[in-house]
């Protein structure tokens, strides 16, 4: 089946991100993909999870596969797309417990990109909880790809929570992912676009 490469940007980001940006200047690195899509999740948590599953279906239902790369809280939606579909997914610096991450910011946030608002609510954490702790862990579907200096989501969460065969580990760094372009040859060949 023909594969298409899906990235997940992160909380109160758009698909102009810079590492969407960076992707699509690196096509050529992922020459088996038959197309490349960002779309801009929406802070409502529902209608986020209504929009990739149906993401999936849709693709499936067009005879392609979508593969994903998640950054932070897109990494966390990779996974829970990894669990109930069988996606492939890589997931960069992840936010692994969005649920408590979420209460570090105010009541009201506004995705700066969309004018979207977002009111963090018991209802929000509630709802990433329960997907935290109800989601398997599809190991030989997700690699993670993590920088020991992400200031903003600690990696060894992410390690312990998903005791993957494929890591790749960078020291230092930050949570934007500084140089994510060194990482693009081996995502493309987990996510078999590189052949």
């Amino acid at each position: 089946m023909k594969k298409k490469l899906v990235f997940l940007h992160g909380f109160l980001s758009s698909p102009d991100s810079e590492k969407a940006q960076i992707l699509r200047h690196n096509l050529h690195l992922f020459p088996h993909a038959v197309g490349f899509e960002v779309p801009q999740i929406p802070l409502d948590l529902s209608r986020a999870q209504v929009m990739l599953a149906d993401l999936v279906v849709q693709s499936r239902h067009n005879g392609v596969e979508p593969v994903f790369i998640g950054s932070s809280l897109g990494g966390f939606f990779a996974w829970q797309l990894a669990a109930e579909f069988a996606v492939k997914a890589v997931l960069v610096n992840p936010a692994v417990q969005p649920d408590i991450s979420l209460q570090h910011y105010p009541d009201t946030v506004q995705n700066p990109y969309t004018g979207e608002t977002l009111h963090i609510n018991q209802n929000v954490i509630e709802t990433l909880k329960k997907w935290r702790e109800t989601r398997r862990i599809p190991n030989k579907q997700i690699m993670l790809v993590l920088q020991t200096g992400d200031e903003v989501l600690d990696y060894r969460d992410a390690l312990s929570r998903f005791p993957v065969s494929q890591a790749l580990i960078q020291p230092r760094g930050s949570h934007r992912f500084e140089q994510f372009e060194t990482t693009l040859p081996a995502i493309s060949h987990f996510l078999n676009l590189n052949k």
